[in-house]
Order: C-alpha cells, then sequence, then structure tokens
C-alpha cells in the first residue's frame, strides 16, 4: 500500500470550486485528492482508495497495518489519522474506490502512527514532538521526544506553513496548504491553469523581489496575503501569522542544486556577461526587480536566477522543460544576444545557470 496525493492541474479556473484552490463537495474529488494505493500481489490493476472524510482531506503519509485488518494513514496537514476498512472497498467515481472509513482529528501534525505488543496505536505528532498512545479513543500516555524550541515566531510558521487545516489560510476541506505546492519552500514543478494564463509553481526559498510572476509583489508576507485569501481560499491571516510564514520561508535552507563541470561553469559566466543576460538579472540576487513585455504578456516579473535548476518547468508559464529550453527561446524571442551563442556557448551558459545557488 503506497500513500499518494492526486493533484489537479488541468481544469482551469472555474471548472472547479473557486478560489482555485478552494474546496469541493463533501466526498467529491477536488484539486488535492489524498489516495491509499493498493497494489495486489498477482500483478493485477492497483486500486486507488479516496481518503477524503468529510472535510478532512490532507497529503497522506506512511500507511500502516492495525491489528483488526484495517489500514492507519496519518494525514499530517489535516491534523488527522484516518483509518480504512480496505477489505470492504468498491468501486466509485472517476475509477476511485470508496471505503468505510474513520477519523481521529485535533491532533498535531501527525506524522506516523505504530502499534505496541497490546495492539493500542501511538502517534507521533510533529508540532508538539510527541508520541501519544490512545486507548479506544482516548489519549492516555504521552511522551515529548525532543526539548528543541525554534522560537514562538518560527514556531507559529512552521506549524502554518504545514496545516490545511487552518481556516484563516485556506478554506476547511480544500487539502492545500504551503507545502503542498512548496514542498521544503520550493516547487511542485508544476504549472497550473490561472485566470491570467498557465503560471509555473516559484520556488519561495532562494526567492527574491519582487513575487509572483506578474503582481510585484515586495515581500513574502505580502504573498502569503495575497495567496492565502485568492488562491487559497483563506478569511484572512493576521499580519502576525503572514510574519511568522516569511520568517519560516527564511529560516528554510536554500534548494540543492547538482555540481557543475567547473571549467563550462566558467566559459558560461562568461557568455552570461557577454550576451546581456546580466543587464536583467545582475548579481547577486540575480535580478533588477523589473517588469517587461514577454510571451504575450504587457509585464512579467524577472525572477532570480538562484536555485533556477531545482525549479523546472521554467518561465511564467512553464513552456521551457530545460535550461537549455530556455535559452532556445531566449533566443528566438530576441533576448540580450543570446540568438548569436553557438551550440558550446549555449551548453556553457545552461551549466552557469544550474550552478547558482544562495549560500547557506
Amino acid at each position: 500500500m503506497i500513500p499518494a496525493l492526486s493533484v489537479d492541474t488541468d481544469s482551469a479556473e472555474g471548472e472547479v470550486t473557486v478560489p482555485y484552490y478552494g474546496s469541493s463537495p463533501v466526498g467529491s474529488p477536488g484539486r488535492f485528492n489524498p489516495l491509499l494505493l493498493v497494489l495486489p500481489l498477482d500483478g493485477g490493476d492497483i486500486d486507488p482508495i479516496h481518503l477524503t472524510h468529510g472535510r478532512v482531506r490532507g497529503a497522506p503519509s506512511t500507511p500502516v497495518l492495525a491489528p483488526d485488518g484495517r489500514v492507519v494513514v496519518p494525514l499530517p496537514s489535516a491534523d488527522a489519522v484516518v483509518t480504512v476498512d480496505v477489505d470492504a472497498r468498491i468501486e466509485g467515481a472517476l475509477g476511485l474506490f470508496d471505503a468505510p472509513i474513520e477519523a481521529e482529528t485535533s491532533l498535531a501534525r501527525p506524522t506516523s502512527v505504530s502499534f505496541d505488543r497490546n495492539g493500542d496505536p501511538w502517534v507521533f505528532e510533529a508540532d508538539t514532538r510527541s508520541a501519544t498512545r490512545f486507548q479506544g479513543d482516548r489519549p492516555t500516555l504521552s511522551l515529548t521526544t525532543t526539548n528543541q524550541d525554534l522560537g514562538q515566531e518560527l514556531e507559529l510558521g512552521r506549524r502554518l506553513f504545514q496545516t490545511a487545516a487552518e481556516s484563516s489560510l485556506s478554506t476547511p476541506g480544500s487539502g492545500v496548504a504551503c507545502a503542498t505546492c512548496h514542498i521544503d519552500g520550493g516547487t511542485d514543478n508544476n504549472v497550473w491553469p490561472l485566470d491570467g494564463g498557465d503560471r509555473q509553481t516559484p520556488a519561495l526559498v532562494s526567492a527574491v523581489a519582487p513575487y509572483t510572476w506578474t503582481l510585484q509583489v515586495d515581500s513574502i508576507a505580502d504573498e502569503i496575503h495575497l495567496t492565502s485569501v485568492e488562491r487559497m481560499g483563506g478569511s484572512g491571516l493576521t499580519d502576525e501569522q503572514a510574519d511568522a510564514l516569511a520568517a519560516w520561508v527564511d529560516h528554510l535552507r536554500p534548494v540543492d542544486v547538482p555540481e557543475q563541470d567547473a571549467d563550462a561553469v566558467v566559459r558560461g559566466e562568461q557568455v552570461f556577461s557577454h550576451a546581456g543576460c546580466a543587464s536583467c538579472h545582475p548579481a547577486p540576487t540575480y535580478t533588477n526587480g523589473m517588469s517587461y513585455a514577454l510571451f504575450g504578456l504587457d509585464a512579467v516579473d524577472t525572477p532570480s536566477l538562484l536555485g533556477l535548476d531545482a525549479t523546472a518547468p521554467y518561465l511564467h508559464d512553464g513552456r521551457a522543460e530545460t535550461l537549455a529550453d530556455v535559452i532556445d527561446l531566449s533566443a528566438d524571442a530576441g533576448i540580450g544576444s543570446v540568438r548569436g551563442l553557438d551550440d558550446q556557448e549555449r551548453a556553457d551558459l545552461a551549466a552557469f545557470l544550474a550552478s547558482l545557488e544562495e549560500a547557506d
């Protein structure tokens, strides 16, 4: 059995309940659908079981087999654990299977479950860093596993970044958290059909203002206010909550990029300069913070290139799958002096772009 999150990036805004990442009718598939994939030992078809229980919806963690034969699955972002009778599954709509399901809610980001020799479940709750034993439906013992304290603001930001159960941040039942699309502060590598056209999910870590692709947003906190209400359907964060989220994003480590051939990087940096790339992407932030008419839009914000290699697909609408594609499209659009580069220069430029990362 494998936990999975089915993500609908095909239907345009308006085809799924608005706000864009908002909730769907109870029991119906939405943008984000937690699944338990049951793989038969005989090599037959995989049965995807829908794990949504009422408004309880969130990305699933590792499932565990309970002594009674049912399967227990943590939904960390939903602050819940669901118990599924896999053997009683029946095929429902859209090829998904339904099964009798129960939910234990009001937990603190449960990430794992195990059973002791008496058959009692222990739930590890990441937000409190504690393991709690349940007997029946009552917690009877809780053990704190660490005394680590990040401070009040970072603890709040960490919790908010991971949760899909905070109504000020997202619509109840939508299953969407900041971390759903920005894994570890990075990107889900998806392209979403928004009301202004397709938009690639940008990384938050290593990001430099302006944020978003077209709105000249000056701070992560402002971006959080904007996206949480207009896209995620939240009722509105307080400034304290938004500032805590921004502090948590700033706390996250930069994205890792693979090591490149050192000689190619040196040559590529020279190409970057000679081709005029640095006029819009100057070091050390690799953005001039300005907007330009680009690929049919009147104003596209110039993104930073830090951590670029980890954020494919590229450009505002994800039309470039590789850095080589970015260079080719830039040449076709007459950006800088890229059009005159030969194959070796383009390869070296791609190596330089892939090497750019924020210092730890």
